[in-house]
């Protein structure tokens, strides 16, 4: 219950705020305007030598926080304007919904239909300034809002709009939104419009009878493809993470292919140590270790040049150097390890 008369105040709020028509043209922002592009953030306002000009975070800091010193609240305020190119629009519906399933279709879509998530980007709920219908919203990374939205609170410096540029349309940040992006005592005008907005609700009750229609029958539909919605969100992360283990696997896999020495290396590197009067019986090559076994006239040479390549490490005998009856050379087995070096 609590939600749905949070949903049915906030649609008021927004259908109120359009029926009124507080500003003449909603396309054009009052108060000083900072305009966020992928070029940087540009100040335009009506003091001289700022019209137009960008600046970095730091100096729109240090710019607003004079501001603080004017005794005029209209230079106390400012409109967000952000382009193309750091928000991303989308639909989620082809008509309107209360807030509460707005914002979980929006956060579904995101998490499901983008490569972004709640813990690195905003999933903002806006209206088309058109009036056009269907549900909304923007895509705005944390990195890019967060940053602006604490200098301006620092200065406090009131935000009256955020303002979205998509394919020549204008969005404006619906009401909830706003209210969750920047908390802040209201002021005198603001508990006076709220009064205004409560008045003008008894008079429009009878337009809630064409509205709850509207309410119940998108509910239903919405209420229809939740469940299916969860399911493919559920099955698209769980895909997800079965090709980054793949992944992952398939990365271990390489690096361990690459560390490996081929036999050709080993073997070759065997015979140039070998003294001319030895030769090899047995040669056994496995994970990082070789074992050989042969017949030579100076066995012990053979561990001293068997240490002095790069190729192999901790080099020993394995059984006591023999004589062998009927032979003049001696019976060795030597095993070594291959560097990963």
């Amino acid at each position: 219950m609590t939600v749905a008369i949070r949903d049915w105040v906030l649609w008021w709020a927004d259908v109120l705020g359009g029926m009124l028509a507080w500003r003449s043209n909603a396309l054009e922002p009052y108060g000083d305007v900072l305009s966020v592009s992928s070029n940087g953030i540009v100040l335009s306002t009506a003091q001289a030598g700022l019209e137009g000009e960008t600046l970095t975070l730091d100096e729109i800091s240090s710019r607003l926080l004079t501001k603080r010193a004017l005794p005029n609240e209209y230079n106390k305020s400012l409109t967000i304007k952000i382009d193309k190119h750091r928000a991303i629009i989308r639909k989620v519906a082809a008509m309107s919904l209360p807030t509460s399933r707005h914002h979980m279709s929006a956060i579904l879509d995101m998490e499901t239909s983008t490569p972004f998530t709640t813990a690195d980007s905003y999933a903002l709920l806006v209206s088309a300034e058109s009036g056009g219908e269907g549900a909304y919203y923007a895509i705005v990374k944390r990195s890019v809002l967060d940053p602006l939205l604490k200098v301006l609170d620092q200065a406090q410096i009131k935000v009256t709009a955020i303002h979205f540029e998509h394919r020549g349309q204008l969005f404006k940040l619906k009401s909830a939104s706003k209210t969750g992006l920047m908390q802040r005592p209201l002021n005198l005008l603001e508990r006076a419009t709220i009064g205004a907005l409560a008045t003008c609700g008894i008079f429009f009750a009878m337009t809630l009878v064409h509205h709850a229609y509207q309410f119940d029958d998108a509910s239903n539909k919405l209420e229809q493809s939740m469940m299916q919605l969860n399911l493919d969100a559920k099955a698209v992360r769980t895909e997800l993470d079965k090709r980054s283990a793949r992944v992952a696997e398939l990365q271990a896999l390489r690096k361990s292919i690459e560390d490996r020495k081929p036999a050709i290396v080993i073997w070759e590197e065997i015979a140039r140590a070998l003294p001319d009067s030895s030769f090899l019986t047995d040669m056994t090559v496995t994970e990082g270790k070789v074992s050989i076994a042969g017949y030579s006239k100076a066995a012990a040479s053979i561990i001293v040049a068997l240490e002095g390549s790069n190729l192999f490490e901790e080099v020993s005998f394995t059984a006591p150097v023999v004589k062998v009856p009927g032979r003049t050379d001696d019976r060795f087995a030597i095993d070594l390890k291959v560097s990963v070096k």
